[in-house]
């Protein structure tokens, strides 16, 4: 299967239903950036930095439930239920303007003019922004519930997670120590800022790494990188297959391996990328393909040759 190329640059979209009669609604343009390539093939956007505006609360929640041993099957099927039930009460237009600031922290409306019971303040464009963004919450749920049946210990099976152990204090510090002569980091304030438990968002920062490799590599999400470099990093073992329009376009594949969980060893394991067996052979001739029409066809003249 070979993905349809689809424009990956950043869009302004006005959030705002055009039809609204309420005169204290005002318009409000948002810039959304596709993020990640969904499993479903649908586009991820980010939107705003609000904390419940991105996948990450989940997965930083349920990681913390699990360090603290609270975390159980019940409650993973409770949130999974609140994220369906709201995802198909979007999806028939049933949208308050409170829903929109609790997802996007977006408020469209005069100041002290709010009215979180408003409806029909918001536009198509939002509301699938809104659907998109739950799609992607359920989809993390259902990995952790998958993973939930199928080992005997959450705990010491997230602990042995191959990239877990880079977010510790140390793995930050080391990190920072690389980077200290190049942005003059004061490394003793940046050990009292990690102590002091995510002061100034720094551990944020490395989390947001860790989570986005997390989602990539055992989710199944692939990431997009379009601003700075046109970048796609994925774990597919057909990339070259799979993204033959995107590569056309100039968008270079960094590929990854899986991280997924044995069930008969309990543990989580590395693929190994160069095992693919007659994968290999084919990808072999998509690249040849690729690098003949880019050689030979300027990039305004490639998308006649999109399969």
């Amino acid at each position: 299967m070979t993905l349809p190329y689809t424009d990956l640059s950043t869009k302004t979209l006005d959030f705002v239903n055009q039809n609204c009669t309420n005169e204290n609604v005002v318009s409000t343009k948002l810039d959304i950036t596709p993020a990640f390539i969904m499993p479903d093939n649908s586009l991820y956007y980010s939107t705003t930095d609000h904390y419940s505006a991105n996948f990450y609360e989940e997965i930083e929640n349920i990681f913390e439930s699990i360090r603290r041993g609270v975390l159980t099957i019940d409650r993973l099927l409770e949130l999974k239920s609140k994220l369906v039930s709201d995802y198909n009460r979007f999806k028939n237009n049933d949208i308050l303007a409170g829903h929109i600031r609790i997802y996007l922290d977006i408020d469209c409306f005069r100041v002290f003019y709010y009215n979180a019971y408003e409806k029909n303040v918001y536009s198509d464009d939002c509301r699938n922004i809104l659907l998109m963004l739950l799609n992607s919450k359920i989809q993390v749920c259902d990995y952790f519930i998958a993973l939930f049946n199928n080992c005997s210990s959450l705990y010491e099976t997230m602990k042995n997670y191959p990239k877990l152990k880079e977010n510790d204090y140390s793995e930050k510090i080391n990190k920072l120590n690389e980077l200290k002569d190049k942005y003059n980091i004061n490394i003793e304030l940046m050990k009292t800022i990690l102590i002091e438990d995510n002061k100034y968002g720094l551990n944020n920062i490395i989390k947001t790494s860790f989570m986005q490799d997390f989602v990539v590599q055992s989710i199944g999400f692939d990431k997009i990188e379009s601003q700075v470099t046109k970048t796609i990093t994925t774990t597919k073992l057909n990339p070259y297959e799979y993204y033959f329009n995107y590569i056309l376009m100039d968008y270079n594949i960094v590929s990854l391996p899986r991280i997924d969980f044995n069930t008969n060893t309990q543990l989580f394991e590395e693929a190994i990328l160069n095992s693919y067996g007659i994968t290999s052979h084919i990808e072999e001739e998509y690249k040849k393909e690729l690098k003949l029409i880019k050689k030979s066809v300027p990039l305004n003249n490639r998308d006649k040759y999109f399969i």
